[in-house]
């Protein structure tokens, strides 16, 4: 995620040379990925959080809906650094236990002399409800989103031209939204990760969505003639090779990389002793030799090293892919980082293998398919894995 910033930050300079009526928005979820956030890298998160935070400040950020997992940060340290960055958060309908808003229900953009409001929703479905519920409690609640853009939208008629509705909710909501609320311009959508191409279009609605993990940019152009009638063209635009990163912030990811690192280094001296560590390749290779001597010249053998020649080994949304059962029981942890539980091991595709080695004649370990792999070869980071699966598994057919 991380590195699209180089490149969405080039992409839109560049395109504000020629545009100038641009509008920047994002749906939520956009500072952290998780519903709990261990203590061991709440430091971690918070730093990349305030990352993601100052790059959205040099784009040129202009409404950011507020998702569940963006409250799992805390929200005294949401709005800390919305206040300290000056960046817009925007949710109409999450209250605190006295029913009052906790962020701006909509900011108004004053675009090139057109007048924008740009409205931020959190969906009621039970997708959205768990996670929120989980994260926050009793503390804020979440009011019903039709009577909420309603009102919104009914607030905004006569102050601006164009209105754009950020939600944070399944799809299908989306549509209810556009066929039941007349005056709506645009709805962007987040949290169901669907990635739409083509806009769908509802009551005068365009409803569009990106997909998931910052990997492409939506870039929708809308015309709309005087009688209200608008015309519009949508394209996802993939952060590939094509587009230069800007130097300015990758310098400002690799001081996160290695304030990242900063935290953890001086746990190098609580590192498990190696006799401690039982759940490692070596107790495997003593009866699976063949497997083992495979496992070795693998890549999965390398995988931390790549973490280190990047100073990302710190990291822990690269380590969950690039260390063995990480922050499960007997795995890697960010407090005592098991230098015998580096890289992707036995147990990273087979399961705990406490039973087994305690007995292994009848305890069998569980053979992995290709659902294993997809837990971190996904589709944004390896396209053409799950079509290429048979060929990739000859190069460690043990």
């Amino acid at each position: 995620m991380l590195g699209g910033l180089y490149k969405k930050t080039t992409y839109l300079n560049e395109y504000r040379k020629t545009e100038k009526n641009l509008v920047v928005v994002d749906s939520g979820d956009l500072l952290n990925e998780h519903v709990q956030i261990k203590e061991s890298f709440v430091a971690t998160a918070k730093l990349k959080a305030e990352l993601i935070t100052k790059v959205y400040k040099e784009i040129g950020i202009d409404a950011i809906n507020v998702g569940e997992l963006e409250l799992a940060l805390g929200l005294d340290f949401i709005k800390d650094i919305e206040k300290r960055y000056d960046v817009p958060f925007v949710s109409a309908n999450i209250v605190n236990d006295k029913k009052e808003l906790v962020f701006k229900p909509y900011v108004i953009r004053n675009i090139n002399n057109i007048k924008i409001g740009i409205i931020g929703l959190m969906g009621t479905t039970p997708d959205v409800v768990k996670p929120f519920e989980e994260i926050v409690g009793s503390t804020l609640s979440v009011l019903d989103p039709i009577e909420t853009v309603t009102a919104m939208v009914a607030e905004l008629k006569d102050k601006v031209d164009f209105v754009i509705v950020l939600t944070h909710q399944h799809m299908g909501r989306n549509w209810i939204i556009a066929r039941k609320i007349n005056g709506i311009d645009v709805i962007v959508g987040g949290h169901h990760k669907q990635k739409l191409e083509t806009p769908y279009e509802a009551n005068n609605t365009y409803i569009v969505q990106t997909g998931e993990k910052g990997q492409h940019q939506g870039m929708l152009v809308i015309e709309k003639a005087a009688d209200g009638t608008k015309t519009a063209t949508n394209t996802l635009v993939p952060y590939g090779d094509k587009i230069a990163d800007d130097l300015k912030v990758k310098t400002m990811i690799d001081d996160f990389n290695k304030e990242v690192n900063k935290l953890y280094t001086t746990a190098s001296g609580t590192t498990a002793k190696e006799e401690t560590v039982i759940l490692r390749s070596a107790s495997c290779g003593e009866c699976h030799s063949d497997a083992y001597e495979i496992w070795q010249k693998s890549d999965h053998a390398k995988a931390f090293q790549t973490l280190i020649n990047k100073e990302r080994q710190f990291n822990p949304d690269c380590l969950v892919c690039h260390t063995t059962r990480f922050e499960e029981a007997n795995g890697f942890t960010m407090k005592a980082q098991e230098k015998e539980l580096r890289n992707v091991q036995c147990e990273s595709c087979h399961g705990d293998a406490s039973a087994h080695l305690e007995d292994p004649g009848s305890v069998p370990q569980m053979d992995p398919g290709v659902k294993t792999c997809l837990k971190c070869h996904t589709e944004h980071r390896c396209p053409d894995f799950e079509k290429e699966y048979q060929k990739e598994w000859e190069q460690i057919k043990h």
